[in-house]
C-alpha cells in the first residue's frame, strides 16, 4: 500500500485555493485545510513543518520589554474591531461577555463596506486563521503599547485585552484550529 503523503496533499490544496468571493466555499475550503492540520498535529512536528505557514500562526505575546517609546498611533480608532463596536477599559460600556461576542462576530462575519478593501484583504476571510491572527495581533499590539505608556492608567484596558486574548486563544486558536 502506498504511504499517505500529507505534505503533497496540503501543497496541492493550497495551490488550488479558490479565488472566488463565495464565503461559503472559502469557509469550506478552510475547514478542509484545518482538518489536514489536525492530522498533521497528530502525526508530529515533521508533518506540521511539511504543511508550512499557510494556516499556522504563532500566538502573539503582550510582553513589553520597555524598548523604545510606545507609538502614538491609535490602531483601535478606525479598525475593524472598533467598526464592530469593540472597546475596553474604564470608559467601555461593555462587559467581558459582550466584548467576546463582538470578537467572535468579527472573526465570523463579512466586513461592512465601511472597512477599506485593503484592510479586508489583510484580515482575510471570515473564520480563517488569517482573520484570527489579525484580531490577536491587534489586541496584543494594543496591550503592549498601553503597557509602555506612562501618561494614563490603562491597567483596566490592558487586563481586558489580555483576558480577551486568552479567551480567543482557548476558543479558536486551540479549540477550532487545533494550534497550541
Amino acid at each position: 500500500m502506498k504511504e499517505f503523503d500529507l505534505a503533497a496533499l496540503a501543497d496541492a490544496l493550497i495551490k488550488r485555493r479558490p479565488v472566488c468571493n463565495d464565503s461559503t466555499l472559502r469557509a469550506g475550503y478552510t475547514r478542509i485545510l484545518q482538518a489536514i492540520r489536525r492530522v498533521a498535529i497528530a502525526a508530529g512536528p515533521a508533518a506540521i513543518a511539511a504543511i508550512g505557514n499557510d494556516l499556522y500562526f504563532k500566538w502573539p505575546s503582550t510582553l513589553y520589554y520597555g524598548l523604545g517609546a510606545p507609538l502614538a498611533i491609535d490602531w483601535n480608532r478606525d479598525g475593524p474591531l472598533k467598526c464592530f463596536g469593540y472597546c475596553v477599559g474604564m470608559g467601555s460600556p461593555l462587559n467581558s461577555e459582550q466584548r467576546r461576542g463582538i470578537l467572535s462576530h468579527v472573526f465570523a462575519a463579512e466586513f461592512p463596506d465601511t472597512v477599506p478593501d485593503d484592510v479586508r484583504k489583510k484580515w482575510g476571510a471570515p473564520k480563517s486563521p488569517q482573520r484570527m491572527s489579525k484580531i490577536a495581533q491587534a489586541l496584543a499590539y494594543l496591550a503592549k503599547n498601553a503597557k509602555g505608556r506612562t501618561d494614563a492608567d490603562l491597567s483596566e484596558a490592558i487586563c481586558d485585552w489580555e483576558s480577551d486574548l486568552d479567551y480567543l486563544r482557548r476558543k479558536y486558536y486551540v479549540g477550532v484550529f487545533g494550534f497550541g
